[in-house]
């Protein structure tokens, strides 16, 4: 993919994302589901006048997008590592060391994700509980829609941390995961 996530129409990334391509995929519409949610509550907390929210949101906001595109990098490099030649002792090794970095970058990015949208879900009830019913309801899509994207980081995370096998790495990753998830489900 030559242009970035945020150069895209929201129609152009939808048909990547629905083309018989690996990328994009579902850390990506994860991510970009979370940039929308954060522009949720970008708009609320602007209609509140709380500048404080809204500028963070909009870091989020921006974050998410790169984000998105990190995970598409990430998981490109997963499939790099997984073509690499395998005929000598030597290349097995090197190439299960390959994968096996390729896919702790390729979980480190879902983390991030899902971290996000914590706070993303903690700004979203924050402005919801200023008690103006008239954006409260946009606030609180944005924490369903977060919430959604923890969610959905927090099951690639499951799936990649298949083929890792370095236990401190699976036990910090699994550990931030559970953490996201349920901080963002709260």
């Amino acid at each position: 993919m030559n242009r970035s996530y945020s150069d895209m129409t929201l129609g152009e990334f939808l048909e990547a994302l629905g083309s018989k391509t690996s990328s994009p995929a579902a850390g990506s519409a994860c991510a970009v589901a979370l940039s929308m949610a954060a522009a949720l509550v970008e708009m609320s907390a602007g209609y509140l006048g709380d500048d404080t929210s809204v500028s963070e949101c909009v870091d989020l906001r921006h974050r998410s997008l790169e984000l998105a595109q990190a995970d598409t990098d990430a998981y490109s490099s997963v499939l790099t590592a997984r073509k690499l030649p395998r005929d000598t002792p030597e290349q097995e090794v090197a190439r299960t060391k390959a994968i096996e970095d390729a896919l702790q970058a390729a979980t480190d990015v879902p983390i991030r994700i899902g971290e996000s949208a914590v706070r993303v879900t903690e700004l979203a009830h924050r402005v919801a509980g200023l008690g103006v019913s008239s954006v409260a309801g946009d606030a609180l899509a944005g924490a369903e829609l977060a919430t959604a994207a923890a969610r959905g980081c927090y099951q690639l995370i499951r799936q990649n941390l298949v083929g890792v096998h370095d236990q401190s790495y699976l036990e910090s990753a699994r550990s931030r995961a559970a953490e996201f998830v349920g901080r963002a489900s709260r």
